[in-house]
């Protein structure tokens, strides 16, 4: 019979042993969990940061190309009526 108690006991010890390790380990496992989250964080808000500087950096670039643009279009109509001005001058010039 005490054997049997011995046999017990070395079991329930095993059990206990075993448990505390499983908390052990369930606690680092807890921190290398937490350690990741907090660089999936990071990673979040530095792809953030990028999204927004990405999109500062389009409009820096577009503004200029679309004020070029319009700046051309603003002179190609200066220089169409400077045509016709001319033009009109030819015509009252050839008419005299």
């Amino acid at each position: 019979m005490e054997q049997k108690f011995q046999s017990l006991q070395s079991k329930i010890e095993k059990l206990i042993h075993l448990h505390k390790k499983a908390i052990d380990d369930n606690l680092k496992l807890k921190a290398v969990l937490e350690s990741f989250q907090q660089q999936l964080n990071d990673q979040h808000l530095q792809i953030e940061v990028l999204k927004n500087e990405k999109i500062e950096l389009i409009s820096s670039v577009s503004d200029p190309i679309i004020s070029n643009s319009e700046t051309v279009m603003v002179k190609k109509s200066e220089f169409d009526e400077i045509l016709k001005d001319i033009d009109k001058c030819i015509k009252v010039l050839r008419s005299n």
